[in-house]
């Protein structure tokens, strides 16, 4: 069963690294086997994407997407797509 997921703001930590966290809208904490389920692609352009790997982890029941790969790109657009 899929669940609307509810995203926090967007931080920028001072490595210039794109940090956000989401989870469940219905408040319900996600676990390890559920990060399996999402997949994260970025783009500079939103026509051409690419798949970020090893992107989520859990953090208190929520997943927290790390991009560390932002830090030179002057915007970057990010899909959180769950299978």
């Amino acid at each position: 069963m899929r669940v609307p997921q509810h995203l926090t703001a967007a931080l920028r930590p001072s490595g210039g690294e794109f940090a956000l966290t989401f989870g469940d809208a219905d408040g319900g904490l996600l676990t390890a086997g559920d990060l399996a389920g999402f997949e994260v692609l970025a783009s500079t352009n939103l026509l051409s994407w690419v798949t970020l790997t090893n992107a989520l982890a859990l953090t208190n029941g929520q997943a927290l997407l790390i991009d560390t790969s932002c830090t030179n790109l002057p915007e970057r657009f990010y899909r959180v797509i769950e299978h």
